[in-house]
């Protein structure tokens, strides 16, 4: 339920028996008029959709590894361990008046934790970089030099 009580949030989980997967859809219902919206039918599983403290927005992760990737994983993992780029990845804002999906560039790591400031304002995550570089070691020399800061 949202903070203002006009919102539900609704995940739901259908089987895809032609790919051995699932479909992780979230709606939007509209406590109201007794609507519901179809926001994303690639809903992350890693991560439950957070609304915002005023209930006009919620963040959430898409699954964005389609079928084919998967698979194209499994063959380069299985041919070798070397490190491979990892791919850019978002997090995803919905406005609940625009009804749209608003995509922020996050880097190449899933936050595991993300809030939001208490007037809607920020959004805060916290990532951990698995493979460091030595590239980046300099990096960890100053103060705060890692933090990307999205603002509205």
């Amino acid at each position: 339920l949202s903070p203002n009580g006009r919102n539900l949030l609704v995940h739901t989980r259908q089987s895809l028996w032609d790919s051995s997967s699932y479909d992780n859809s979230l709606w939007l219902y509209e406590t109201e008029i007794h609507t519901k919206i179809l926001i994303t039918d690639k809903l992350s599983e890693s991560f439950k959709p957070k609304w915002s403290p005023s209930g006009n927005q919620i963040v959430l992760l898409l699954n964005e590894k389609s079928n084919t990737n998967m698979k194209n994983e499994t063959k380069n993992f299985s041919r070798s361990f070397t490190s491979q780029p990892k791919p850019e990845q978002h997090i995803y804002l919905y406005c609940i008046e625009s009804q749209r999906l608003i995509p922020i560039s996050i880097g190449s790591e899933i936050p595991p934790i993300i809030t939001w400031v208490s007037n809607d304002s920020s959004l805060y995550f916290a990532t951990i970089q698995s493979n460091p570089s030595n590239d980046d070691d300099h990096l960890n020399n100053g103060e705060w030099k890692d933090v990307i800061q999205h603002r509205q």
